[in-house]
């Protein structure tokens, strides 16, 4: 552990300076906040170090605070914004205008295939620098923070709120704060550990909720009550991993349920099945809407010195889901939006994190870390979320 963090030193920057730790160091001791459980710390990554405060921490309150003040966070990635004085002003004059001739063709799209795509263009006028965000996620990367502590920054919020009558308008389903973010040949595994990239692809074929109750989990309208929506922040092709999908048509268990079986064996059992997946490229901003339903994977990347030989970026996406109330319940209230303060996002960043360890495992000295951050504000979340965080954390 020594070693990596000696050897780690000129990869990780330190970026506070002395008037930064002091004035960090006398917030963090003036915090009031119930006291949360005291585990036995020790911290052998030098990213964790950056955050002076951390160093000092002696309790799970003192540690979740430190990792939510704000110096640290503005200073590594001072093109993004985190609470700006014109932000939730911003945002609501961004929210999208839905021309209605695009919305029943979205929802059309949605019953007939288990998806929709709109590519980037007028449909779609974001208020976010598409370059910006993915140049902060490969910050933060860099100084071995997984992609989704990009969640810091308002900027993904107000993709989020930007969307949010689109998403209404097709399938009657609300934001639920459950992000994930995407980054497919990054440089650092989910624990910090250096990642050749020769085996970067995204996630294997699944639905998002797999649970043989499908009944239920769809409206009268035929609409599914639980969606994601899928954002690329660089172009997403065949050889830098882009989405590929089996449309429901085409998937007995998408309706029926899978009965415990695999469903890629069930919809693939004929050399002529495989015909009907789906390859979804499509450029930076564009997006796509899928069911909870829907069997969807990302591809494997080609190799580092392919995409580079072909002009192309790693590819960078951003999803996040909604949900109608009597399916799931958002992580915590929506009062909070659109842009919850800082200590709320650390939290909801620290819980996606252990709920998603199956995934990409962050390890026990990042994991014990995380769960300081969610208990902080576990006051705060839906009581399923917290069930779930808190039994994968004391399974790890």
């Amino acid at each position: 552990g020594n070693k990596m963090a000696d050897d780690d030193d000129d990869i990780f920057p330190d970026l506070c300076d002395d008037d930064d730790e002091h004035d960090e160091t006398e917030q963090i001791a003036n915090t009031k906040q119930k006291p949360l459980e005291t585990k036995t710390w020790k911290f052998p990554e030098t990213f964790f170090q950056q955050i002076p405060s951390l160093k000092t921490a002696s309790n799970g309150a003192e540690r979740a605070a430190a990792m939510s003040y704000p110096s640290y966070w503005t200073r590594l990635c001072p093109k993004m914004h985190i609470n700006g004085p014109n932000s939730v002003s911003d945002a609501d004059n961004s929210i999208f205008d839905c021309d209605p001739d695009l919305i029943d063709r979205c929802r059309a799209r949605m019953l007939s295939d288990g998806y929709f795509n709109i590519d980037a263009g007028p449909a779609l006028p974001w208020a976010v620098p598409f370059e910006d965000v993915a140049e902060c996620i490969q910050t933060l990367d860099a100084h071995g923070w997984p992609p989704n502590f990009v969640l810091v920054y308002d900027e993904v919020w107000t993709l989020s709120n930007q969307v949010k009558q689109l998403v209404k308008m097709c399938t009657g389903n609300e934001l639920i704060m459950d992000f994930s973010t995407f980054f497919v040949g990054s440089s650092r595994k989910a624990n910090g550990q250096p990642d050749d990239n020769r085996d970067a692809k995204g996630w294997a074929p699944h639905r998002d909720r797999g649970q043989d109750w499908t009944a239920s989990s769809f409206g009268h309208d035929g609409m599914p009550k639980y969606t994601t929506t899928w954002i690329p922040l660089t172009r997403a092709s065949p050889t830098n991993s882009c989405l590929y999908v089996i449309p429901c048509s085409h998937d007995p268990g998408y309706h029926q349920g899978d009965k415990g079986k695999n469903p890629l064996s069930t919809i693939l059992k004929e050399p002529e099945s495989f015909q009907y997946i789906r390859a979804l490229p499509c450029p930076a901003g564009s997006l796509i809407q899928f069911s909870h339903r829907l069997l969807h994977w990302g591809s494997a990347a080609g190799e580092g010195s392919l995409r580079r030989g072909l002009g192309e970026d790693p590819r960078l996406a951003i999803s996040f889901a909604s949900s109608r109330e009597d399916f799931e319940d958002p992580y915590f209230s929506r009062t909070n939006l659109p842009y919850p303060q800082l200590d709320l996002r650390m939290a909801l960043i620290a819980g996606l994190s252990i709920m998603y360890s199956q995934n990409e495992d962050p390890g026990k000295e990042r994991i014990s870390v995380y769960h300081d951050c969610f208990q902080a504000c576990e006051d705060q979340m839906s009581e399923k979320f917290k069930k779930v965080v808190n039994t994968i954390y004391d399974a790890y």
